[in-house]
């Protein structure tokens, strides 16, 4: 959310990261997540979750994509 600690500077070096490799990507400002929120946006492959730690932690198998944090995404762009 936009309480998040450091929640832009996040944002824009995802974005910076995901257009220096060529990615599409939407940015979403969502309050509580859940299943029928995300379920608007079908053609999104995986989510990239930034928030505060404190509700970092989501389950994913109730959703029809993948829920990452902003490191994981890193991670795999790097290694991937």
């Amino acid at each position: 959310t936009l309480s998040a600690t450091h929640f832009r500077e996040v944002l824009e070096g995802l974005k910076a990261e995901l257009r220096k490799a060529g990615r599409r990507f939407y940015v979403l400002l969502i309050g509580k997540l859940n299943p029928a929120k995300l379920a608007n946006f079908p053609d999104i492959g995986m989510f990239v979750l930034i928030t505060s730690t404190r509700s970092a932690v989501v389950d994913s198998k109730d959703y029809f994509a993948p829920i990452i944090t902003p490191f994981e995404l890193l991670a795999a762009m790097r290694h991937g």
